[in-house]
């Protein structure tokens, strides 16, 4: 962990300065003006080089007003993305020409060298992810415009959750020596982020990609009794609202298709294993009992399971 401001470090009427002068080294130039006293104000910055592209930075403190207008934009700084995680009270964010209103665990990107104007009120804690504009291929122009539709994309609860989680874990990271790997990781993520809420065939892409990977997935685990929507939207790091929507062009539902594979598996099995228990058979392809899959098994085959194997032997003997 890298401290890189404690304003409880420093005297009452230098803290406001003082935390002005950092803010203008990490991002372009632009004014801060503190929602609170200069001689309130209080903060503490951690920041991390995740690599040589990406820093992570995390912001507790006093709220603060950031604009970038007219003045500045011939004043060049850092070229960075900035994707950040807005913590606290609701406050404002306006990106020529949209304007919005940042809530509370929002997912927000910006141009650090575009015009813009954030504002956090009261105290607060801001997770920031800067990385490199030439790192992620994109103009400012295209990252203000995916801006404007960032909650689009299939990737933006991914994304969200990422950038709390690498500031709850970082430390961590850091120590264990894969930093640059994560930061490698993550700015392929957010790449595929900014494309996918741009371009709508990029993000019909995604979509069927995670498409492939769940139906996949069912197929591998559909005889796991804890299989569920819930679990399989969390193995494949999305939420279920998104889930559902990937889903939705399928022609059976979720639970009906990891029924159908379970019923499929269960016939195959009464044909080559004459010697298993029905209960047996239920366990090992994820039925709660014996009574829930024979029930079951009735409803899709006409028959309970013990009657269906004993036809099948009698077909075989006669």
């Amino acid at each position: 962990m890298a401290v890189i401001i404690d304003t409880d470090l420093q005297k009452a009427g230098r803290r406001a300065e003082a935390l002005r002068s950092l803010i203008a080294q990490t991002s372009a130039p632009h004014d801060v003006r503190f929602t609170d006293p200069d001689d309130q104000v209080n903060a503490r910055i951690e920041a991390w080089e995740l690599g040589p592209d990406v820093t992570l930075i995390q912001y507790r403190g006093s709220g603060a007003v950031h604009t970038r207008d007219e003045r500045h934009l011939r004043q060049v700084g850092p070229d960075r993305v900035a994707l950040l995680v807005h913590q606290g009270r609701s406050g404002s964010l306006a990106q020529h020409p949209q304007g919005r209103s940042p809530r509370p665990g929002g997912l927000y990107a910006t141009a650090v060298n575009s015009r813009y104007a954030y504002t956090r009120n009261g105290s607060g804690t801001v997770h920031v992810m800067l990385i490199e504009r030439d790192r992620l291929g994109v103009s400012v122009e295209s990252v203000q415009d995916s801006a404007a539709r960032l909650a689009l994309s299939p990737l933006y609860d991914l994304m969200r959750d990422h950038l709390q989680t690498l500031c709850r874990d970082v430390e961590e990271i850091d120590s264990s020596g894969q930093g640059a790997a994560v930061g490698f990781s993550t700015a392929e993520l957010a790449r595929s982020l900014l494309m996918t809420s741009r371009e709508r065939p990029a993000r019909e892409a995604v979509e069927n990609y995670l498409l492939e990977r769940i139906v996949r997935h069912i197929h591998e685990h559909c005889l796991d009794p804890q299989i569920t929507p819930e679990r399989i939207a969390r193995d494949h790091a999305i939420s279920r609202r998104l889930l559902y929507k990937i889903w939705s062009g399928q022609p059976r539902s979720i639970v009906a298709t990891i029924m159908d594979l379970r019923l499929a598996a269960a016939e195959r099995q009464l044909r080559s294993s004459k010697n298993i228990s029905i209960a047996a058979l239920a366990a090992h392809c994820g039925f709660l009992d014996a009574a829930h899959f024979s029930r079951r098994f009735t409803q899709s085959y006409g028959t309970p399971p013990s009657q269906w194997r004993a036809a099948l032997l009698e077909n075989a003997l006669g």
